[in-house]
């Protein structure tokens, strides 16, 4: 191994194991690097074309993460993509967002229990929540949905598909034609 000119030997702290374990990592590394040819192109050496180049400096300004690239390729791959069809600005998208019947959330922080859990963990949750009166009244009031659903009398059929069809909720107490008693009465 060489020693560098400037090695300054008192700020050496570095075992022999790690040090050897970085040599070893350099020299892999490279050979990688000289085992690459290259491409023969206008953005040569390192990327083969434009494409791959503005893809690079995105991913990487950005720092899309592998399953988001996953879904952008994905996305550009599909055969019904048409490169006129994206909007130029994110505006558009926004516009889009804002048009959509998407229902309020709201976050709560949620106490945990803290026996057997680690010191590490936070005494409290994040937990989003959407409003099951908000919910129903938007599936309600969907004109896709809404002429799909029947509220009249009950269905009898032979052949059982629904859950309701079955008899598990007409044996429940609640369904059936039994009454739900208590000590009052």
């Amino acid at each position: 191994m060489e020693v560098p000119v400037d090695y300054d030997e008192s700020n050496a702290s570095v075992d022999s194991d790690e040090s050897n374990t970085e040599v070893s990592t350099n020299s892999v590394l490279e050979n990688i690097a000289s085992d690459f040819k290259g491409f023969d192109s206008e953005y040569e050496p390192y990327l083969s074309n434009f494409i791959s180049a503005m893809i690079f400096t995105w991913v990487t300004k950005h720092m899309v993460s592998t399953s988001e690239y996953e879904d952008f390729a994905k996305i550009v791959t599909h055969p019904e993509f048409q490169k006129e069809d994206v909007p130029m600005n994110i505006w558009q998208v926004r516009r889009w967002r804002n048009r959509l019947p998407l229902a309020e959330t709201r976050q709560h922080n949620v106490p945990l229990c803290m026996n057997k859990t680690p010191s590490t963990y936070e005494a409290t949750k994040k937990a989003f929540t959407i409003l099951l009166l908000i919910h129903l009244e938007r599936i309600l009031n969907n004109p896709v949905l809404m002429p799909k659903m029947y509220f009249g009398l009950e269905i009898v059929t032979k052949e059982k598909r629904e859950f309701w069809h079955g008899e598990l909720w007409q044996d429940s107490l609640l369904f059936g034609e039994y009454e739900i008693k208590n000590d009052k009465g």
